[in-house]
Order: C-alpha cells, then sequence, then structure tokens
C-alpha cells in the first residue's frame, strides 16, 4: 500500500510539474492539444483541458478536458530544457 502511494505521488509530481504547455493525445478519441488548465478536485480526479491547435471556420476549436489516466504526452517543452533534472536523472 505505501508504494502504490509512493508511485502515485512521483506521478502525480510528474505531472503538475510538466502538464501546462505540454502537449497530449487522448488514447480514445485521438483528440491532441496543448494542456492550457489542470483541474484537481476533492476526490483526487485530476483533469486536464486540451486547446486543439487546428481552426474550424477561421475560429479556434474550444478546449476539451479529459481524466489524466487516459491521457498520453506527445511534446514536453520543459523536458527538452533540462528543467525537470531532480538530481537523479532526468524525470
Amino acid at each position: 500500500m505505501a508504494a502504490r502511494r509512493i508511485v502515485s505521488a512521483v506521478v502525480e509530481s510528474r505531472i503538475r510539474m510538466s502538464a501546462l504547455g505540454s502537449k497530449y493525445r487522448d488514447k480514445i478519441t485521438g483528440f491532441t492539444g496543448v494542456c492550457t488548465s489542470r483541474h484537481e478536485y476533492l476526490n483526487g480526479c485530476v483533469r486536464l483541458s486540451l486547446q486543439c491547435e487546428e481552426m474550424r471556420d477561421g475560429r479556434p476549436i474550444g478546449p476539451e478536458t479529459f481524466d489524466v489516466e487516459q491521457l498520453e504526452l506527445i511534446v514536453d517543452p520543459y523536458r527538452k530544457k533540462g528543467w525537470l533534472d531532480n538530481g537523479l536523472g532526468k524525470i
């Protein structure tokens, strides 16, 4: 049980540090976008809002919100610059 909490805390810290500005793809729908906001609820649910980079009729497509577990990271601008080095290697 304690190991699960530690792993969960590590995953949570990675999401918290690299979410905003990173590009994600939803595993279920295939929707791709840049994370513009992070939502954390009292029950522990964490969701990210993704803004699509495409336009429809000359206007930006509105953001969509997804559970963090169903998203896969495509581009993390912070990792490229080495900002997330914790001394033990890259996160």
